[in-house]
């Protein structure tokens, strides 16, 4: 039995429609782009790059939402949220380390001082400074306060910091952060002075096996 041909007009059409889908699957956006490193991950959000700009939108201290830009590639180092605005950080004035930057914003290094804004357990932010040269570890926020890792005192053993952070000891007390079952993170402390190896029982320090 014959088959009419198909159309000349109607073959080019399915071919030009083919090579539109190919282009669509192929083609990578310049949004696409990795996006440079930096601390304003953690207070910014839908960001891309297009051209040698970052664009986000980023949180100011008063938990408002603003429209934020850099051309990215003049920072030598990183980039980093400054109050809803994009700003390169410095290297010369690089961060210590410390565990307060997963919950710390807009810090700024000045001489022997950090100043950041930090959230306490309540979600609010709070200014807050610490001299970071007088720690002999790490930093860390402490209820929206930076403090020195352990300002008071040696962390003692076990398997407790696989799942805490913010700890600080004063005196016989250890002060953490503890994630539950459900990945919140829960504040805790424990008398540590008869307790060589606490544990992390589901968001509460405790000494010995969970129960």
């Amino acid at each position: 039995m014959h088959r009419s041909a198909i159309p000349r007009r109607t073959r080019l059409a399915r071919l030009v429609l083919s090579l539109a889908l190919l282009a669509g699957v192929l083609w990578v956006p310049a949004k696409a782009a990795a996006l440079p490193p930096g601390s304003y991950q953690g207070t910014c959000r839908d960001c891309y790059t297009e051209g040698t700009e970052l664009r986000c939108e980023c949180q100011d201290r008063d938990a408002n939402w603003r429209q934020a830009r850099i051309r990215y590639k003049r920072c030598e180092w990183a980039v980093m949220n400054d109050n809803g605005r994009l700003a390169c950080e410095d290297a010369r004035h690089a961060p210590p380390p410390g565990s307060w930057r997963d919950s710390c914003r807009s810090w700024r290094v000045r001489g022997d001082t950090l100043s950041a804004e930090c959230k306490d357990r309540y979600g609010s932010w709070s200014r807050t400074r610490v001299n970071y040269k007088k720690c002999r570890g790490g930093v860390v926020n402490d209820d929206g306060r930076l403090v020195c890792e352990g300002d008071a005192g040696p962390a003692p053993g076990g398997t407790w910091q696989a799942s805490c952070r913010n700890w600080r000891r004063v005196k016989d007390t250890l002060h953490a952060e503890c994630r539950n079952r459900r990945g919140d993170w829960v504040r805790s402390s424990l008398n540590v002075r008869r307790c060589d190896a606490p544990q992390n029982c589901d968001g509460r320090l405790t000494c010995g096996k969970c129960r």
